[in-house]
């Protein structure tokens, strides 16, 4: 998992990329489009998020915390 946190802006970057690129070529075709790009442009603000709150440094300390979240204690009374 911290291999995953510490390389989540290339792979959000090639996302936003493939994304655009085909936001754009439903755009040509007059589809819908602004759905695509929004997702695309929440991979990137996501990448400028990633590196405000420095996660090449908290990499490590991110992928702790969410392996230790014990998700059926928030669900037991569901």
């Amino acid at each position: 998992m911290v291999l995953f946190i510490r390389i989540y802006p290339i792979l959000a970057a090639c996302m936003a990329y493939i994304l655009l690129e085909f936001a754009r070529n439903m755009r040509r075709k007059g589809k819908k489009w602004i759905m695509i790009a929004f997702v695309a442009l929440l991979f990137l603000a996501s990448i400028g998020l990633w590196v405000y709150y420095r996660g090449d440094r908290n990499a490590e300390q991110w992928a702790k915390e969410l392996a230790s979240l014990n998700f059926f204690a928030y669900t037991h009374f569901v």
